[in-house]
């Protein structure tokens, strides 16, 4: 028999757009195609598909009902054409998906007021998908090693005790893994063309330190920073663009670290009135412990009145 030739398409040409004495593969789904030969007229003639367990000369066989789509063979005037029948294999063929490995770093809360020390469990996760098994996992705060760990397990975890000043404290883990499997496309073969090789993977958090800014109403104003902290009505983040309490003493403090852009301040009551040079133009210096009683500087707005406002304000910053 002479060698056919072949085209794999999306759609049967015109006849004369058609090649003559020719085997045209025309894929209708993602694993299947209808196949169709053409005489030296152009003439699209479609075998009866059908399998035939004796291969019987003179008959076209394929078998495209199968759970993976395979064709089984295919016989041509009486002879197994091979390359025929592995050439619409590779076309009913799919790509191997390979899922990439992930990993997660958690240590709980990662804001906290600066000046703290915590105790934190930190916790490295390897979410293996397709790749090969975890063979080390390291956490680090900073450079420093907290954990190294030749192991296999997925999750590893170290506690750790740590004081965060203003700023951030980086931990970081590295996870090192194994070459994946092989894994089979869907016509039952191993296709290692994607095959996921050795590696390493990681992940960072950080537990981040910040003031607080504070806020206190009473019958009097507090006589130092110490003092202000310990009987502050309230507090929020200095990452906070506004907050709101409601003034129900005389005497009025805002206390905020004195970095904290203070240009757009504005202070307004629920009914939008607007007292911000009440506050604005009594601004003083005052230092104030953090949470690990190192003084930070800070600026201070008091406001006194004859009578409580009763009165919920908003400061926006």
């Amino acid at each position: 028999m002479n060698e056919l030739k072949k085209f794999f398409v999306l759609g049967l040409p015109q006849k004369e757009d058609r090649c003559p004495n020719a085997l045209y593969i025309v894929k209708t789904d993602v694993d299947k195609v209808e196949i169709f030969f053409t005489d030296r007229l152009k003439n699209a003639l479609k075998p009866d598909f059908k399998v035939n367990q004796e291969g019987e000369p003179g008959e076209v066989e394929v078998d495209l009902t199968s759970t993976m789509g395979t064709i089984e063979v295919i016989n041509v005037g009486g002879n197994t054409n091979i390359e025929v029948a592995q050439y619409i294999l590779n076309a009913l063929t799919n790509e191997v998906d390979y899922v990439q490995p992930s990993a997660n770093l958690s240590l709980g809360g990662t804001l906290v007021e600066a000046g703290s020390t915590v105790d934190r469990i930190i916790t490295s996760t390897f979410i293996q998908n397709d790749a090969g098994s975890v063979n080390r996992q390291r956490i680090r705060r900073g450079s420093v090693t907290i954990l190294d760990s030749f192991s296999t397990d997925s999750v590893k975890t170290v506690q750790d005790s740590v004081t965060v000043n203003r700023g951030s404290i980086d931990y970081s883990s590295v996870i090192d893994y194994d070459r994946g499997p092989i894994k089979e496309n869907n016509l039952g073969q191993l296709d290692e063309s994607n095959r996921i090789p050795r590696g390493s993977i990681g992940r960072t958090v950080s537990i981040n330190g910040r003031l607080k800014m504070f806020y206190k109403t009473a019958s009097s104003f507090s006589q130092d920073g110490e003092e202000l902290r310990q009987t502050a009505t309230g507090s929020v983040f200095d990452n906070s663009n506004s907050f709101s309490f409601i003034v129900s003493g005389t005497h009025t403090s805002i206390a905020l670290p004195i970095d904290k852009d203070v240009s757009n301040i504005e202070i307004k009551t629920s009914n939008d009135e607007d007292i911000t040079l009440n506050f604005t133009n009594t601004e003083s210096s005052i230092n104030i412990p953090d949470a690990g009683s190192k003084l930070q500087p800070y600026r201070i707005y008091n406001y006194s009145s004859g009578v409580p406002l009763n009165a919920k304000i908003t400061i926006t910053l």
